[in-house]
């Protein structure tokens, strides 16, 4: 059964560099803001194991002035888990845990998933050099 927590940056390191910055040095994978007192980190678990991430920082949009709002980053789910509702579980925990608009930096791979999910993008399709091309998303 899988279960979602909070959990410290160590925990979502390992995924993040496997999932998201593979074959990169683990600096980076730890990012600005990871250590916050604002952010917050959840992983998604099958027992023991880690399958899932995500981690939540109260970051103003991007444009928008200074109200409030969160970025989700670093989500990611173990490939053989994708489709599973596993992402869906962690998002889930994310809108328990804030309760302002929510923005990210999505993989354009990713836009079908976070639209399933309510989010819409803004702007056009950008790069971002260690992780391929992306899109602003928004969910209020």
């Amino acid at each position: 059964m899988i279960r979602v927590r909070t959990a410290t940056v160590d925990e979502v390191v390992p995924l993040r560099m496997t999932a998201l910055r593979a074959g990169m040095p683990e600096a980076a994978s730890r990012w600005t803001g990871d250590l916050e007192a604002t952010t917050t980190h959840f992983v998604a678990t099958d027992g023991d194991r880690v399958v899932g991430i995500a981690s939540v920082m109260h970051r103003p949009w991007p444009g928008q002035g200074d109200g409030p709002a969160w970025q989700l980053r670093g989500m990611a789910v173990e490939a053989a888990l994708r489709g599973t509702g596993v992402g869906h579980l962690l998002l889930d925990a994310v809108r328990a845990h804030v309760a302002a608009p929510l923005w990210c930096n999505a993989r354009v791979s990713a836009q079908g998933f976070y639209e399933r999910e309510g989010w819409r993008p803004i702007g056009d399709v950008f790069e971002i050099p260690e992780a391929g091309p992306h899109l602003w998303m928004v969910r209020a």
